[in-house]
């Protein structure tokens, strides 16, 4: 028997099983329920990801999801915290050296996740890091699309360079025909501004994939 099977999912909770958990389970338990069912109108509303209720108030979410009060000021206050879990720009290294600052700089919290999120890196011709941005979350709407908002964010910072990085939620991160499309289209479109793509890669459970260590670049 799964160690999960017939347990409520407070208790899941409890016992350490909030990996295994999907995100209307999670809500659920945060908004003081047992039964997944009781965010699916909140869930419904979130068309581009849980990524969406980022910056909503309580009485936002309460109307979203049709929810008491005290579950969604629970959930606006989880979502905050969530968000204050965020490096500050004094805990992110300075320089980016390798595909191991890199990996250390998300392998730990983009593995086991569970929808797959694209970020990138913006750097100086010296390779000190500017920002870091997350550009889609929960698969990519579109390779054009995720093309524009890194390219235009680049130009926005006057960077000199990007680094993207994307997890694979099976943890095998061997890379996507969508993926590898996506890397030569946007090494292409950071050329024309004279931006370069120093590198893509695919964080998975226990292993990394790199474009660029591939010779993919």
């Amino acid at each position: 028997m799964e160690p999960s099977e017939g347990l409520a999912l407070s208790d899941r909770v409890m016992i350490g099983e909030t990996s295994d958990m999907d995100n209307p389970e999670l809500l659920a338990v945060i908004a003081g329920s047992d039964d997944a069912a009781t965010v699916k109108r909140l869930m419904r509303s979130c068309s581009d990801g849980i990524a969406s209720l980022a910056g909503l108030s309580g009485d936002d979410i309460a109307k979203r999801g049709r929810l008491g009060k005290r579950q969604a000021v629970a959930i606006a206050a989880a979502i905050e915290l969530a968000a204050r879990m965020e490096p500050s720009a004094g805990e992110l290294p300075q320089e980016i050296r390798t595909n191991a600052d890199v990996v250390a700089l998300f392998g730990t919290e983009m593995r086991g996740k569970r929808q797959e999120e694209l970020w990138a890196l913006y750097l100086t011709g010296g390779n000190r890091l500017i920002e870091r941005r997350c550009i889609s979350i929960g698969g990519a709407s579109g390779v054009t699309s995720d093309i524009k908002i890194v390219v235009g964010r680049a130009i926005e910072l006057l960077a000199a360079a990007v680094i993207v990085v994307h997890n694979h939620p099976s943890g095998d991160p061997s890379p996507s025909d969508e993926d590898t499309e996506l890397t030569s289209r946007l090494k292409q479109a950071c050329a024309l501004f004279d931006i370069r793509l120093l590198d893509h890669l695919i964080i998975g459970d226990r292993e990394h994939y790199s474009f660029l260590q591939r010779g993919c670049l």
